[in-house]
């Protein structure tokens, strides 16, 4: 019967009989209103029918047939259609956020020990619920995106090592509001998170408050365990970039001891890595003293050869140690060996049994060309040691070959305004080291409005607040702090540091100290020793060290050292006086030990940071030779093939560049030229992650736990994915939308039917004839 409908009125087969079609009007008039019509219709006709001649029948049929026609152009003008029902099914939506941070690269070890990382963790459990993903797409529409600190949109259900970039920290409360702002008005049912949960920014409440209005949970898997990482690592290595031979090469290394128990081992060495030989080594005894799981040691050695030394610091774990990254347990380290003595000039107002001795020690060292003044009140001199042709330096040029220059006990007014203008140039453009040897008459306490007071270890202004104590007879000994053992102070052949503080030695005793009190040493300053007073507990800073500029800066507050001879002869003498002589003259070693050298700045670099790289000429023979553009070849350690030369620029005696790294990790800089010598001179430098998931590898899953929680959601082991069709909740938008008409009226079987029932109604009247 359907299909005789659609034909005659001309639909597609089927339109008749579907469970979302009907008839309509397109005209909706009340049905009381149709009814009322119909009455009056039937009312009229009994009245126009009711007078005619002809038996009763037959006017009752030509009465019907007349209503009928009235009937059907009623209909007509209700404007009579097929209406098909519409609706518009929108499905919802499930985000699915993978974490691709750098920590997705942190490797984890499995029972068995074998290694894996949070990434390879993460693809494991995505294969092993695909069926559970395909059943979610059936009903839902799904969202993949990885994030780190921004946020992707990814085709593949994973992530892939070429999608993590180590350098990349993660912002999952970023991504989250990302992804919530891509959906836009589209109905979400769920969002579900694999991550470690490290992330540098917080969860917002305007998010949270955001999610729980709308009813959306975020489901969390959380990746990697739960337990701190065991691992040791490499952070800052301090060391020279060259050094006198014989020189003691003090070397500061930062190790990180992340996962590890209190009286756990670590050996940290320091290895030639041409040889393999250990030229020094130290065990760190993990305690719970370390601040922030961080320790600094301190290693050293001295060398004889000269040359380029190659040597790389490395750690091992104790006995019975798994340590989880080996990438981080080693740091190359490349420093040139200088044989030439280093030059001193050692200036004092009168013959001091001080002066004396450290004279004389000067004069017998054979890494030492000295020279030595006495300087009277008329300005004469007594010069010894090596020649010095002529008066003190009053030129950058005449100061040039001095790498360490000593001020004993004399006036400011012994020397020129020019000779200390050009003297605390040279320090701070050339590196030169100075140190001041305090007497009982003019130092430091008159050098306060010199040109050179800013080389004081207190400000000029607080000479005078200085208490007696500290420029008095009170008895002291000296005592080293923690700093003392990195320059080298009073350590032994045998490494063994020496005893100068116990008073009861008699000759340990200093009669006369000048030292500084703590409030009044300038920001910056290293103290190397104190002076603790033997009638009471108070002690103050009597050896100390500052950088100035290029160079460095020692003071000794007494002129009492001699009397250590009493104790150990000449040795402890000179356990005290050449390691700190040494360490200022490494100042000026670079421009020793060859024609040019290269500087970074600052010295902490961080990814995005704009680094100077800048190479100073040396030699003046070659500064007209030298052209003013150079590149210097820029070289990742851990990314072979990737290096790219940067071009420097300048004039004189000085050529920079800017250089922006944008990852974290080991670099080596190397300039090659003729002039500067046949060798590359070469740095290296390491750029720190500025992130805190680049020092801090462990997971942080209280950071899901929180947001599933507040969310109403829930936090997912691994093997209870498969409960997560279940937990979403069906948030499938219908919406009815206007019908879909097709006009009835103006098919062509209307009209016959009209004309039919017109004619019909005819052809009675006139068998009857009926007017």
């Amino acid at each position: 019967m359907n299909g005789f409908l659609d034909w005659i009125f001309g639909f597609e087969s089927g339109t008749f009989g579907r469970a979302d079609s009907g008839i309509g009007f397109a005209n909706q008039v009340p049905a009381w209103i149709v009814l009322s019509m119909i009455i009056v219709f039937a009312l009229l006709v009994w009245l126009s029918y009711r007078g005619l001649a002809g038996q009763t029948w037959t006017r009752f049929v030509l009465g019907s047939l007349r209503v009928l026609t009235l009937g059907f152009l009623l209909v007509l003008a209700l404007g009579p259609q097929m209406e098909q029902h519409r609706e518009l099914i929108e499905p919802d939506r499930v985000i699915i956020l993978m974490d691709s941070s750098g920590s997705m690269n942190t490797p984890e070890l499995s029972p068995d020990g074998s290694r894996f990382t949070r990434a390879e963790s993460l693809n494991e459990i995505l294969s092993a619920n695909e069926a559970l993903l395909a059943q979610i797409r059936e009903r839902s529409s799904v969202d993949l995106y990885r994030f780190d600190d921004r946020l992707y949109s990814s085709e593949n259900l994973g992530i892939d090592n070429a999608s993590i970039q180590d350098r990349a920290g993660t912002s999952l409360n970023s991504a989250l509001r990302k992804a919530l702002n891509n959906a836009g008005t589209s109905p979400i049912s769920g969002v579900l998170v694999l991550s470690d949960g490290q992330s540098h920014d917080e969860l917002s409440e305007p998010m949270i408050e955001s999610l729980l209005s709308s009813g959306v949970p975020v489901f969390t898997v959380a990746i990697g365990s739960s337990e701190p990482i065991r691992d040791a690592s490499i952070g800052v290595v301090e060391s020279p970039q060259a050094v006198f031979a014989e020189d003691r090469v003090p070397m500061r290394v930062q190790v990180r001891t992340d996962g590890y128990s209190v009286g756990d081992e670590i050996q940290v060495e320091l290895v030639d890595e041409v040889t393999g030989q250990v030229l020094s080594d130290h065990t760190l005894v993990v305690d719970d003293t370390l601040d922030s799981e961080t320790a600094f040691v301190d290693l050293s050695n001295s060398f004889t050869q000269a040359g380029e030394k190659d040597l790389v610091v490395r750690l091992r774990s104790g006995v019975g140690s798994q340590d989880l990254i080996n990438e981080n347990n080693q740091q190359p380290i490349s420093l040139r060996v200088v044989t030439e003595p280093m030059r001193v000039l050692y200036v004092d107002g009168h013959p001091r049994w001080e002066y004396r001795y450290l004279k004389n020690l000067l004069m017998r060292e054979q890494t030492i060309d000295a020279t030595t003044m006495l300087i009277a009140s008329d300005r004469r001199f007594i010069e010894e040691g090596q020649p010095l042709n002529g008066p003190i330096p009053d030129s950058l040029e005449a100061w040039e070959p001095f790498d360490v220059v000593i001020i004993g006990d004399l006036r400011p007014d012994l020397f020129s305004t020019t000779q200390l203008t050009t003297l605390r140039e040279h320090i701070e453009t050339r590196g030169c080291g100075l140190l001041w040897i305090a007497g009982e008459g003019a130092t430091p306490s008159s050098w306060a409005g010199s040109e050179i007071a800013s080389l004081l270890p207190y400000s000029a202004g607080k000479s005078d607040s200085i208490s007696s104590q500290s420029r008095g007879d009170t008895p002291s000994v000296m005592t080293l702090t923690d700093d003392a053992a990195r320059v080298g102070l009073l350590i032994s052949e045998t490494g063994e540091t020496s005893d100068v503080s116990d008073p009861s030695t008699g000759w340990s005793v200093l009669r006369w100290t000048h030292s500084i009190s703590d409030a009044d040493l300038k920001p910056g300053i290293s103290v190397l020793a104190r002076a603790a007073e033997l009638d009471s507990d108070n002690s103050e800073a009597l050896v100390t060290s500052m950088r100035y500029g290029s160079g460095q800066i020692g003071y000794v507050g007494t002129d009492e050292i001699w009397r250590w001879r009493y104790g150990r002869g000449e040795d402890l003498t000179e356990q005290f006086w050449l390691p700190m002589i040494r360490t200022l003259a490494r100042g000026t070693i670079s421009r020793r030990a060859s024609a040019a050298g290269l500087r970074v700045a600052p010295a902490q670099i961080a990814p995005g940071d704009d680094v100077r790289v800048s190479l100073h000429l040396y030699d003046s023979a070659v500064l007209e030779s030298m052209p003013t553009d150079l590149n210097v070849r820029v070289r990742p350690m851990s990314t072979p093939g990737a290096e790219f030369d940067l071009p420097l620029r300048g004039s004189d005696d000085q050529r920079s560049g800017i250089w922006t790294p944008n990852e974290p990790g080991l670099y080596t800089l190397s300039v090659l030229h003729p002039l500067i010598g046949n060798e590359p001179i070469s740095q290296i430098i390491r750029v720190n992650a500025s992130w805190d998931e680049s020092v801090n590898l462990n997971t942080d899953h209280a950071y899901l736990e929180t947001l599933s929680e507040r969310t109403n959601g829930q936090v997912l082991q691994s093997d209870e994915l498969d409960q997560l069709a279940d937990l979403l909740p069906n948030r499938t938008r219908i919406t009815t939308l206007p019908p879909e008409t097709t006009a009835m009226w103006d098919r062509p079987i209307v009209l016959v039917l009209l004309v039919l029932l017109l004619s019909c109604e005819w052809i009675g009247r006139r068998v009857l004839r009926l007017a």
